[in-house]
């Protein structure tokens, strides 16, 4: 069980950005083994921070008006809260090349990472994380709703122009709020209720096998009828 949260809000205020910083905490429920942001600048691009330490502990360390700050107002960020069941190695957010980010929580496969090459033509991974599998199948063109139809998986991705997605498979939960600015996915819906944050219609079940656009407020049907068991 890990957290996953993704945030597209343009000119966000202060009481917004200190609710976000509420979500991430209550979604330490999920996970308090280790925790990444991956955040969009206008200069810089993507940057990520992670650390083997509980997302609470991470916030004392870095100041999330950074990440409004780098982009004009507009924060556009994922992140990730692990409850991890081996160790503290490869931990998430998963970067490529910084021009894809992504979050997961689930499992795609538990068959041994030397393997993964050959079961998925999706080329060497450079570590043992099974999210890794994920960024893979985007960077190759593949969706992970389709590629992996038998796995489990909540996703948020952000890529080097700021644009944050989410999307879920029947198997792991996610919700998306409306905000009158912008939007939020978690991996609850009452991880939104305990932030305090002010929003414009109550978190709603993402709908499995659809890609919900949180910067541009589209939606994108990758797999109909996916049965929902969550």
């Amino acid at each position: 069980m890990c957290g996953i949260v993704a945030v597209d809000i343009k000119d966000i205020s202060s009481d917004q950005i200190e609710s976000v910083k509420n979500i991430l905490l209550e979604t330490e429920i999920r996970g308090k083994h280790a925790s990444g942001i991956t955040w969009y600048s206008e200069v810089t691009k993507l940057n990520t921070i992670k650390k083997p330490v509980p997302v609470s502990e991470l916030l004392n360390e870095f100041d999330l008006y950074r990440c409004v700050d780098d982009n004009n107002g507009h924060l556009a960020m994922i992140a990730h809260i692990r409850y991890s069941t081996s160790d503290l190695e490869f931990n998430q957010p998963i970067t490529t090349d910084d021009d894809l980010s992504i979050v997961h929580n689930g499992i795609i496969t538990q068959s041994d990472p030397a393997t993964w090459s050959d079961l998925y033509g999706l080329g060497k991974p450079t570590g043992k994380n099974d999210s890794e599998l994920v960024l893979m199948a985007l960077k190759n063109g593949e969706h992970p709703l389709i590629e992996f139809e038998d796995s489990s998986m909540a996703v948020a991705t952000i890529n080097k122009r700021g644009t944050v997605t989410a999307f879920r498979n029947g198997r792991r939960p996610l919700w998306i709020t409306s905000l009158y600015n912008g939007y939020i996915a978690t991996s609850t819906e009452d991880i939104v209720y305990r932030s305090g944050i002010e929003y414009s219609t109550m978190p709603d079940k993402a709908v499995p096998g659809v890609e919900y656009n949180l910067t541009h407020n589209s939606v994108n049907v990758i797999v109909e009828d996916m049965e929902d068991i969550q």
